[in-house]
């Protein structure tokens, strides 16, 4: 759920892939299909969106092969969507940043250095 523009790592899923694969775009998170690692998820607020991020979450946690596992970054919202991660029988921990404590970096300034 990146962009050329905000992306921190130098690999990521992005929606453009045919256009953001020369800025280091695996692919759509739909379509990435990991059997094993560590991951960080911060999908678009989006009921949906977060709907379909959580199902293929799950689906892939429970096909995976080895140690997988998903740090998901999300509002701390009152919302059927958001209680959905929170019951999920996968959840092992969950962490609630109070508002005075959170930064939030918008378009270069989140860019990792060269």
């Amino acid at each position: 759920f990146a962009s050329p523009l905000n992306c921190w790592f130098g690999r990521y899923c992005s929606a453009f892939p045919d256009s953001d694969a020369p800025f280091g775009s695996v692919g759509s998170f739909f379509e990435f299909r990991p059997l094993r690692g560590a991951f960080e998820a911060n999908p678009p607020f989006a009921p949906a969106m977060l709907a379909k991020a959580r199902e293929h979450m799950h689906d892939l946690l429970e096909s995976a092969e080895g140690p997988l596992s998903f740090v998901v970054a999300l509002a701390n919202w009152k919302h059927a969507e958001v209680d959905s991660f929170r019951s999920s029988h996968f959840l092992r921990a969950q962490l609630v940043v109070p508002q005075e404590e959170q930064r939030w970096l918008d378009g270069s300034a989140a860019r990792r250095a060269p």
